[in-house]
């Protein structure tokens, strides 16, 4: 399982890492190669990705926690050409949106945007390409609502609102229809 060692570096999101043991605070964290497989039968892919490992100073467990999980579901999901859960929630933030406008907009459930989000799933293929498109403001304001939930997002003062045309121009105008307007009347 362990190729190599590093010292920790700040990758790493645990501040203060207590013992899965113990419950001690006095926990040391060592950068270690991991290899792991994905996948069963033929699709099986051996992955490596470097982790923090925390070894405990007072009772000497060694264990791995949330930080090395969530580097273990990148691996996965750059493995499988996914996007990954950081890339998935910054989508999202990018726009000013929080989770219920973004889901109520996009029509994905907002449940299970938020197991993409954390990493607790992994998103198809299909719904990965749906994501990319709207990593493009063009693609996100096609979508229909996309004007009625414009309003609840905030953008950053250095980023101007995608604007599309509200109105189209008519080529022709036929003479019925200027009939009919210069005709046209609310109250007789």
């Amino acid at each position: 399982m362990i190729l190599g060692t590093k010292n920790a570096s700040s990758s790493t999101r645990t501040k203060n890492p207590r013992c899965a043991n113990c419950g001690s605070s006095n926990v040391s964290t060592l950068i270690e190669t991991d290899r792991f497989t994905h996948g069963v039968g033929s699709s099986a892919a051996e992955l490596s990705v470097e982790v923090p490992v925390r070894t405990c100073a007072d009772c000497g467990t060694q264990f791995t926690d949330e930080d090395a999980e969530r580097l273990r579901h990148d691996a996965v999901c750059q493995h499988l050409g996914l996007l990954t859960p950081s890339e998935i929630r910054n989508i999202r933030i990018r726009y000013g949106f929080n989770r219920p406008v973004f889901a109520a907009l996009t029509k994905l459930g907002e449940a299970t945007l938020a197991r993409w989000e954390s990493g607790a799933t992994l998103q198809n293929a299909a719904y990965d390409q749906y994501l990319r498109l709207l990593r493009y403001p063009e693609n996100l304001s096609k979508l229909p609502d996309a004007s009625a939930h414009a309003a609840n997002r905030v953008l950053p003062a250095n980023v101007l609102p995608f604007r599309t045309p509200r109105l189209r121009a008519i080529a022709q105008v036929s003479p019925e229809l200027v009939q009919a307007e210069k005709a046209f009347q609310l109250h007789p």
